[in-house]
C-alpha cells in the first residue's frame, strides 16, 4: 500500500478571518492536473514575497506517469486573488502561475532568500512509491547536496529563473527534512543556518553539525554537537542586540 494515500491529500484551500471567526474553502479538483498536482504534493519548498507565495517542488502523484514524483515546478500565487477567489467560491485558476525547471525538483529542502537572490538550500530529488526498505526497488532518490542560487523573475506575467549557481558539498550538504533559520553572524553580516538533518553519507544517522549560509558561501560547522530536533520542526529565531548573540528556539521535533 502507498505511504502517501490519495484520501488524505489535502485538495482545499481555506481562509480564516480569526476576528469574525468566520471561514471559506475552495477545493482545488477542477483545476488542469499541471497545476493541482504540484499545490497537493508534500515537503515543498516555499516562500512569501509581499503578496505573493512562491511554491517549489514537492513529493507527490503524478497522473500521466502513474507513479508518485518531485515536481520541477515554480508555482506563484497572487494572494490577495487567492483569498478573493476563495471567498467568492470561484477562480482559483486565475490567481495560479507556472513555470518548471530540472533544477527546481527538490523536496524537503527550504526556499529563503539572501538579498535578491533566493536559495533553494539541500533536499533531495525522490521518485516512485515511498518504502522504509531503500533495497526493495520501489523508489529512487538524489540528494542535490547543493545550495542552489538563482534570481526570481516575475513581472506579474512572465515567470522565468535568472542568474542560476549552486555550491555543492557531497559530504556536508548531503540532507533534508532539517531546520533552516534566520541568522546574524557575529560579524555582523546576515545568512542562514542549516540545523542537523538526515540522513549522513556513509551512515543511517542525522548529522550534528550545522551549515552556516552567507550571500556568497555555506561553510560546514563541524564542531558544533545537536542531539535534538533533527527534523524538521517549529523553530523561533531570537538576536540580542545588546550582547551580538543569536538563539535558536527549537519546539519539538525527532531526535536522536
Amino acid at each position: 500500500p502507498s505511504s502517501f494515500p490519495f484520501s488524505n491529500i489535502n485538495d482545499s484551500v481555506f481562509v480564516v478571518d480569526p476576528i469574525s471567526n468566520q471561514h471559506w474553502s475552495l477545493s482545488i479538483a477542477s483545476l488542469p492536473d499541471s497545476l493541482r498536482e504540484p499545490l497537493t504534493s508534500s515537503n515543498m519548498e516555499f516562500y512569501q514575497d509581499s503578496a505573493t507565495l512562491y511554491m517549489i517542488g514537492g513529493y507527490g502523484w503524478k497522473t500521466d506517469q502513474n507513479n508518485f514524483i518531485t515536481f520541477n515546478t515554480l508555482n506563484a500565487i497572487d494572494l490577495p486573488c487567492l483569498v478573493s477567489a476563495v471567498m467568492s467560491g470561484s477562480g482559483s485558476e486565475l490567481c495560479l502561475r507556472q513555470t518548471s525547471d530540472s533544477v527546481l525538483a527538490v523536496c524537503g529542502g527550504h526556499l529563503e532568500r539572501l538579498g535578491d537572490v533566493y536559495q533553494l538550500v539541500f533536499g533531495h530529488d525522490f521518485n516512485g512509491f515511498y518504502s522504509i526498505n531503500a533495497d526493495a526497488g520501489f523508489y529512487s532518490q538524489k540528494y542535490t547536496c547543493e545550495v542552489r542560487r538563482f534570481q526570481i523573475a516575475d513581472d506579474g506575467v512572465n515567470l522565468s529563473l535568472q542568474n542560476y549557481s549552486a555550491l555543492l558539498d557531497t559530504e556536508n550538504f548531503h540532507r533534508r527534512d532539517y531546520n533552516l533559520v534566520p541568522q546574524i553572524f557575529l560579524d555582523g553580516t546576515h545568512g542562514l543556518t542549516a540545523f542537523s538533518g538526515v540522513f549522513q553519507c556513509h551512515a543511517n544517522l542525522p548529522y550534528t553539525g550545522t551549515v552556516d549560509i552567507r550571500p556568497g558561501s555555506a561553510q560546514p560547522n563541524n564542531t558544533f554537537v545537536q542531539q535534538f530536533a533533527n527534523y524538521h520542526c517549529a523553530v523561533m529565531p531570537v538576536y540580542n542586540a545588546s550582547t551580538h548573540t543569536m538563539s535558536t528556539v527549537f519546539f519539538g521535533g525527532m531526535g536522536m
